[in-house]
C-alpha cells in the first residue's frame, strides 16, 4: 500500500501508518466539498420558494449532519438562520419513523416528493401533439399516453384529504373494464407518461356496466400517512374501486 500511494499524485497528502490511512486536512476537506456544495445549493434553492419565505430555522438531521464540514458550511452560507443539530441527529430520522409509526396523526401534512398523474388519451390536437402519439379509435384520432396530473411536485398534501377528483372514460364502446395506470414524474408539467422523467407507479382497473351510455369514472388520489391511495368511482352504479402504493415498498 505504501508502494502504490507513493506512485500516485496524492502522495504528500497520504501517510499509511501501521494499518490506518491518514489524510491531510486540506485534502480531506476537498473530499467532502462537492457533496457539501450540492446541499448548500439544495438549501438555496428551497428556500428561494414562496412556500418557506420567512425561514429563520434550518434543522439537520440524517447522518451526514453530524458532520463537522457540513455543518460549518450551513452556518457560513445561511447566518441569519439558527442551525439546530439535534443529539445523535444521524438516529433522528429513524427514531421519527418509529414515533410515526406508533403514533401516524403527528404528520398532518406532506410536501409531493413527485407529480402525480394518470396515463390517458385525450383528443389528437394536430396543431400541439406529435404525429406519433396519434391513435385511430372507432374513427376518431385519439392522443395516447398522455400524462394527465393530479398532483404537482412541491405540492402541499394534507393527510388523507382527496386530492383533484377528474374523470375518465372507457376508449371503446364494447369495454367492461378501465384501466387507469399512475405515473409519477420529477418534473412539475409533464405531457407524456414515456418522458425519461416518469415512472410508472401501478394500475388500477374499473369494472364499468357493460350496457348504457353512461360510462363515466371519477378518479381521486388520498395521501395517506405512508401511502397512495387511488380511488375510482363508476358514476351511474357508485361502485368504488381502490388501489393502495406503500411508500416504505419504494420511491412513489
Amino acid at each position: 500500500i505504501k508502494k502504490k500511494i507513493r506512485q500516485t499524485k496524492y502522495k504528500d497528502d497520504l501517510t499509511w501508518v501501521g494499518d490506518r490511512l491518514r489524510i491531510d486536512k486540506p485534502r480531506f476537506v476537498e473530499l467532502f466539498s462537492a457533496a457539501c456544495d450540492g446541499m448548500v445549493d439544495h438549501v438555496k434553492k428551497l428556500l428561494k420558494s414562496p412556500k418557506v419565505r420567512g425561514t429563520n430555522n434550518i434543522l439537520m438531521v440524517g447522518g451526514f449532519s453530524e458532520s463537522p464540514l457540513l455543518q460549518k458550511r450551513i452556518r457560513e452560507e445561511f447566518p441569519s438562520c439558527r442551525v439546530i443539530i439535534p443529539q445523535e441527529a444521524g438516529l433522528a430520522v429513524l427514531k421519527g419513523a418509529v414515533i410515526f409509526g406508533h403514533q401516524p396523526a403527528t404528520i398532518a401534512a406532506r410536501i409531493s416528493k413527485y407529480t402525480y398523474g394518470i396515463s390517458t388519451n385525450t383528443k389528437f390536437d394536430r396543431s400541439k401533439h406529435p404525429m406519433s402519439k396519434l391513435k385511430m379509435v372507432e374513427g376518431k384520432e385519439k392522443c395516447k399516453d398522455v400524462f394527465d396530473k393530479h398532483v404537482s411536485i412541491g405540492q402541499l398534501l394534507e393527510i388523507d384529504d382527496v386530492q383533484s377528483e377528474k374523470s375518465y372514460w372507457p376508449l371503446y364502446s364494447n369495454q367492461t373494464q378501465v384501466s387507469l395506470p399512475v405515473y409519477t414524474s420529477t418534473i412539475e408539467d409533464p405531457s407524456f407518461v414515456d418522458e425519461p422523467e416518469c415512472s410508472y407507479l401501478g394500475k388500477l382497473t374499473v369494472d364499468i356496466p357493460k350496457h348504457g351510455s353512461d360510462k363515466e369514472v371519477s378518479s381521486s388520489f388520498i395521501f395517506g400517512g405512508t401511502e397512495l391511495k387511488v380511488q375510482a368511482v363508476v358514476k351511474s352504479t357508485g361502485e368504488t374501486t381502490s388501489a393502495n402504493f406503500d411508500f416504505l415498498e419504494g420511491e412513489p
